[in-house]
């Protein structure tokens, strides 16, 4: 076993969760604690989102949804997937190089704190956009013969949904268990930590979309 570095101590080894471990956090720095401020930032947004994706799990719509006329179900459809890739594409601009660069420095430099919560808040805000969005187009009002599309639509929003969530939890996990690994006296180093997150629609989901729209454009 690899013996402990003594000159590195690590007075925060795990995601802060409370205001007081946050505090503790950002007053000592230990190692690590830019990723460890970025997956606290990041676990605190999900627990705030938390009762609009319960919500949302349910199936739940709104009474204030929009009434659509018949004329105006292709144009609305469009419109609301325009938006949905929108809130999508803003994804590859999170994960750019110069982005995380930007938050966390240079291999030896310290990260920007500020940055790095603005970074978090900007995935939990693309996380609550989704929800949002899947809620807003399940509670718009279309007529009869195109009300099955409502679901159908918002069933593009699924798969982001989920790996947002996915991404969120397993940043947390993930650096606990590098942690854990440091503390134990692994080199720094030898540990790489991956952030990977892809949004897909499922080849499914478009399908039932597209065979969705033949229905109400005959």
């Amino acid at each position: 076993m690899t013996e402990p570095d003594p000159s590195l101590e690590y007075p925060v080894s795990r995601v802060p969760k409370d205001p007081s471990d946050m505090r503790n956090l950002l007053a000592t720095k230990p190692p690590m604690w830019e990723y460890l401020l970025f997956a606290a930032s990041l676990y605190e947004g999900k627990k705030r989102v938390e009762p609009k994706w319960r919500d949302y799990h349910l199936g739940l719509v709104t009474a204030q949804g929009i009434a659509v006329a018949e004329m105006e179900v292709i144009d609305v459809l469009q419109e609301s997937l325009s938006r949905l890739e929108a809130i999508v594409g803003n994804l590859d601009r999170l994960m750019t190089k110069e982005a995380q660069l930007a938050a966390f420095g240079a291999p030896g430099e310290p990260g920007d704190g500020d940055f790095i919560k603005h970074l978090a808040g900007r995935v939990i805000d693309m996380y609550e956009g989704l929800i949002d969005w899947a809620t807003k187009i399940r509670s718009t009002r279309f007529p009869d013969h195109a009300k099955h599309m409502a679901e159908l639509a918002a069933d593009y929003a699924a798969q982001p949904i989920a790996e947002a969530r996915r991404f969120i939890d397993d940043v947390v996990k993930d650096l606990e268990r590098v942690m854990d690994r440091l503390v134990s006296g692994e080199r720094s180093d030898t540990i790489t930590l991956e952030m990977p997150i892809v949004f897909v629609i499922p080849e499914p989901v478009l399908k039932a979309y597209k065979d969705g729209l033949k229905q109400i454009v005959r």
